[in-house]
């Protein structure tokens, strides 16, 4: 099973992430034969890397970092994936990045430790793609239901609402965006 995630070391701190995996692999410790958390994105995450591993070095066998790829390659990976992490910007309300959007299409289950408490975590939960977590112990938890639920069955469920995840589809947000640039157009016309 795998999780893949974008990384951007000036926003994001995955400490939790790390402290939940680390619980994960304590309570599951074969699962390091099958898991895999795959960062991509800055080339400079390495070091970073490298002090988690220093302090969790039971991830040491599952965390690995690829720079960049191409688009079309991460969302191959992406639909690849057993999860999806996301890391948010706590404390930076009004935030959905296009990897979020990317995340939707790719229709698997979203984990993210910790939540932004604001827009990620409120689309998340409306259109059940995702689960947040405020803590490394439920995000560990969540780990190791996962992970048993795909040795059982080979994947991780996801129900999504599928209504919800429509109207975050590209062609209806590019329909809304058409929507108001005619309205603006109207209203400047009328003037």
């Amino acid at each position: 099973t795998g999780v893949v995630a974008p990384y951007y070391p000036q926003r994001n701190n995955p400490k939790l992430t790390f402290e939940a995996v680390s619980k994960f692999l304590e309570r599951v410790p074969d699962a390091k034969n099958d898991f895999r958390l795959t960062f991509f994105g800055d080339k400079n995450i390495e070091p970073i890397l490298q002090e988690f591993r220093a302090i969790y070095p039971n991830i040491q066998p599952v965390l690995k970092s690829e720079g960049r790829i191409p688009r079309d390659e991460a969302i191959a990976i992406q639909r690849a994936a057993d999860l999806l992490l996301i890391l948010a910007h706590p404390g930076r309300k009004g935030i959905l990045t296009g990897k979020v959007f990317e995340y939707l299409a790719a229709r698997k289950s979203i984990f993210c430790l910790p939540g932004d408490k604001d827009e990620l975590d409120e689309l998340l939960t409306v259109t059940n793609t995702g689960n947040v977590f405020g803590c490394s112990e439920e995000g560990a938890d969540y780990l190791v239901q996962s992970y048993h639920e795909w040795k059982n069955i080979g994947e991780v469920s996801y129900q999504p609402n599928v209504s919800e995840v429509s109207k975050y589809s590209r062609e209806n947000l590019t329909m809304k965006l058409g929507s108001l640039f005619d309205k603006v157009v109207e209203s400047s016309s009328d003037k």
